[in-house]
């Protein structure tokens, strides 16, 4: 030691005398560590260790009969300010003053900061577990939608963003829960609990949608009507029209809507990602909404993508009034104008489906109309300013 000590104050002069522009500190630091092995700094990195990398949970426990509150370990956690919180506090109150509230409060912060959740009272009986929605949207879910907090096993629970549709966090009261409920096998049982759920609310809405002679006599089937107002159009889940409102003929030209009765929703045969593809035929002709709208950009504006929706019951769609008119249905009878001739009738099919990357994944609907070309249909159609000459003009630009 001595020695090392002797060999430090001799080498300590030398570089002083060599190096006056190096302060004699940070050059004896250098020569401490070469001499001694050890960072003369050593203790400062050992005392930035000891600082905190996680937040203080909340000091207050909880507890209920039904063995929900209680403290519980994250996965992943959130941050407090520059610090991980991995601990927090549930507290689920089911009365309040007499009556029942069934509210979780989770505090995830030693200054009670907290997020709060309702039970879904119908959900949890359909799943079998308990089921809370809370419409946090900053602290731990994503977006304004908020999310859920589903019971994975007792005392697990796994958090579920609904605008990521992900399980973004696992908590559990023994943090050994974690070998068994990680966020993938999370996010396997949520699904299918949240599956359940859909299965069971649309058996009920199809049940009572039976109740409707529109609905029970129609099913899979597209209906024509002359006036979007004949069909309650804004209740589609209470579609009242009378049936004999639905036409079997028309007057080609003169103004013309469809609704479609499905026997299921389109997001549950295909996807949410699908889309309705119309599909018109006359004579052999066919025209496929999805298809046309790909020959080109003036096409794709003409024919905008129709995105699937959760319903049984479609709106009236628009094949031809003043505020607008469906292309590809004019596109197919354009291409079947020099076969018209006044007094004659001419059968339209058209076919609804759900399309997904362009192929067409189901049949949810079809439905077919008799067109009777008349004197009006020859003015409408092929005048001077007629909705045939407007088609021309717009394939001879696009």
């Amino acid at each position: 030691m001595k020695t090392k000590l002797f060999a430090l104050t001799i080498l300590f002069a030398v570089a002083s005398a060599i190096t006056p522009q190096t302060s004699n500190a940070q050059l004896f630091k250098k020569l401490a560590k070469k001499l001694t092995g050890k960072d003369s700094n050593a203790k400062e990195v050992k005392q930035e260790e000891k600082k905190p990398l996680y937040a203080a949970p909340y000091a207050e426990d909880f507890s209920d009969e039904e063995g929900i509150s209680g403290a519980y370990f994250t996965m992943d956690g959130i941050m407090v300010g520059s610090l991980q919180q991995k601990i927090y506090k549930f507290k689920f109150e089911k009365e309040k003053n007499d009556d029942i509230v069934n509210e979780l409060t989770i505090y995830y912060s030693a200054k009670a900061n907290h997020i709060t959740a309702k039970l879904l009272e119908k959900k949890t009986r359909v799943a079998g577990v308990n089921m809370f929605y809370s419409s946090d949207y900053y602290y731990i879910f994503s977006d304004y939608k908020g999310g859920y907090i589903v019971e994975l096993d007792e005392g697990v629970y796994g958090f579920y963003d609904k605008a990521l549709k992900k399980v973004i966090d696992v908590t559990a009261k023994d943090s050994s829960s974690f070998e068994t409920y990680d966020k993938e096998v999370a996010q396997a049982k949520i699904e299918q609990i949240l599956k359940k759920i859909k299965e069971d609310e649309l058996k009920k809405t199809r049940a009572k949608l039976l109740k409707y002679e529109a609905y029970k006599q129609n099913v899979g089937k597209l209906r024509f009507v002359k006036y979007y107002g004949d069909v309650n159009y804004r209740s589609i889940d209470k579609p009242n029209e009378d049936p004999k409102v639905f036409l079997s003929s028309h007057v080609m030209g003169k103004y013309l809507y469809h609704r479609s009765y499905y026997d299921m929703p389109a997001t549950v045969v295909c996807g949410e990602d699908c889309y309705y593809n119309f599909v018109f035929e006359m004579n052999g002709v066919v025209v496929e909404r999805m298809k046309q709208r790909k020959v080109s950009s003036a096409w794709s504006k003409k024919i905008p993508k129709k995105e699937v929706k959760e319903e049984f019951v479609s709106s009236a769609y628009t094949l031809y009034d003043p505020r607008g008119r469906d292309y590809s249905f004019f596109y197919c009878l354009y291409q079947n104008k020099d076969k018209f001739k006044v007094g004659n009738d001419y059968k339209l099919n058209m076919k609804i489906y759900a399309n997904r990357d362009g192929e067409n994944k189901e049949l949810l609907s079809e439905g077919s109309i008799n067109l009777k070309y008349t004197e009006e249909s020859e003015k409408v159609l092929k005048g001077s300013d007629g909705l045939f000459m407007q088609l021309e003009e717009f394939l001879e630009n696009q």
